[in-house]
C-alpha cells in the first residue's frame, strides 16, 4: 500500500517483498521475502541507478535473525501484527517475537520513526519499549490511546470505509476498494506513515480509491454464479481467523473454506488451522497445498488430527460436540 500510494503521488519508488521486487513499475523475481544481503545490496544499487528515492520493503523474521539486513538503516519501521508462524525456524513464539523486535532495536539506534499497530498485543509491548527508550513512536489502532484512531470502520463486497482521527481534531474519511478488516488496519498504518511528512490530507485521501489488492490477499475470483469467491494467502491459525471474520461481515448465506498446509513447515499449526477454519465456516474442505518433500497424505492427516471419524465416514457428532460446527472432509484425488 505504501508503494502504491508513493507511486500514485508521482514518487520514484522501489518495493521488495514476498512476491519479488519492483523498480518503479518493472517487476523482478526473488527467492526470499527479504533477499540475502549480497542480493539485497545489488537490488539497492539497481534502484539507485534508476533514480529511486523511496524503498518500501518487507523485513522477515528470518532476515533479521540471519542478518540479511545488516547495516541497512531504515527511516520508518512499521509493525502490523504477530501470530504463530515460522516455528519450523524459530524454536518458539518468544524467539519469533525477539527476531521481529530486532528491527525496532535498530530503529531506536538510528532514530527511525516507528509506526505500530497497538490493537495487537505484541504491538503494545513494542510501543511500550519504544516509549521507555524515548524513541520516535506513532501508534495506530481503534483505542483512545492511539495517535491515529480508526473509527466507524465497515467492509462490504466492494471495499471498505473508515475514519482516521489524528491530533488537533484532524479527520480523514477513507473509502477503499480493498476488502477485509485487516486491510483497514494496514491502510491506516500506511496512511499514518505518509502523514508524518504529508500535509495535504485531501490529496492523499483522494489516492486511496485507486489502490488495488495484493495478489493472494482476499483476491476476488470473477464468476457468473453470483457468489463471492476469494483466494487468500492466510497460512496460520490467526490469519485464518482474521480472514474468515472479515468474510463473515460480508453479505453471505454460507461460508465454505478450502484449506491446506505447506510441507516442510511448522507441523504444530496444522490442526490449529483446521480448528480456526471450522469455528468460522459452515463447511471446510481439506486439500493440498505445496507439499515440498512431504507426503501430501501425511499433511492432510496432520491437519485432520483428532478429526478422523468425520474424515472416514463416521458420525460428524465427534466434531460437532466440541465445535458446534460441521465436519471436515478431504476431496478425493479422483475429483480433481
Amino acid at each position: 500500500m505504501l508503494y502504491q500510494l508513493l507511486r500514485l503521488k508521482g514518487c520514484s519508488c522501489g518495493w521488495i517483498g514476498t512476491l519479488g521486487y519492483k523498480i518503479n513499475d518493472e517487476h523482478f523475481a526473488t527467492n526470499h521475502t527479504t533477499p540475502d544481503i549480497l542480493e539485497l545490496h545489488q537490488i539497492f544499487r539497481a534502484m539507485a541507478d534508476a533514480g529511486v528515492r523511496h524503498v518500501v520493503m518487507e523485513v522477515s523474521s528470518h532476515a533479521l535473525a540471519l542478518d540479511r539486513v545488516y547495516n541497512v538503516n531504515f527511516d520508518y519501521c512499521l509493525f502490523t501484527n504477530l501470530s504463530r508462524d515460522h516455528l519450523d525456524f524459530h524454536k518458539d513464539m518468544d524467539e519469533y517475537f525477539a527476531a521481529k523486535y530486532l528491527l525496532f532495536e535498530r530503529a531506536l539506534a538510528n532514530s527511525a520513526k516507528c509506526i505500530v499497530n497497538i490493537d495487537d498485543e505484541h504491538g503494545k509491548i513494542i510501543a511500550q519499549r519504544i516509549r521507555e527508550s524515548s524513541g520516535h513512536l506513532l501508534c495506530v489502532g481503534h483505542g483512545d490511546d492511539a495517535d491515529w484512531q480508526i473509527s466507524a470502520d465497515k467492509t462490504t463486497l466492494n471495499g471498505s470505509e473508515f475514519d482516521l482521527y489524528g491530533g488537533s481534531g484532524l479527520k480523514l474519511s477513507i473509502n477503499s476498494p480493498l476488502i477485509g478488516a485487516f486491510n483497514i488496519d494496514n491502510l491506516a498504518l500506511a496512511l499514518a506513515t505518509l502523514l508524518i511528512e504529508e500535509s495535504d490530507t485531501q490529496a492523499l485521501t483522494a489516492l486511496v480509491p485507486r489502490l488495488h489488492s495484493v495478489p493472494g490477499r482476499i483476491e476476488a475470483v470473477p464468476n457468473d454464479r453470483g457468489i463471492g469467491v476469494y483466494v487468500d494467502y492466510a497460512h496460520t491459525p490467526d490469519a485464518i481467523i482474521n480472514l474468515l471474520k472479515s468474510i463473515g461481515k460480508l453479505p453471505h448465506g454460507r461460508i465454505i473454506s478450502i484449506i491446506g498446509a505447506g510441507g516442510d513447515r511448522d507441523k504444530g499449526k496444522r490442526s490449529l488451522m483446521l480448528q480456526a477454519a471450522l469455528r468460522h465456516s459452515d463447511a471446510v474442505i481439506i486439500t493440498d497445498d505445496n507439499p515440498r518433500t512431504e507426503d501430501p497424505n501425511q499433511i492432510v492427516a496432520d491437519i485432520a488430527r483428532d478429526r478422523e471419524p468425520a474424515l472416514h465416514g463416521g458420525s460428524s457428532e465427534t466434531v460437532k460436540k466440541p465445535f458446534g460446527l460441521p465436519f471436515a472432509w478431504q476431496v478425493p484425488e479422483t475429483s480433481c
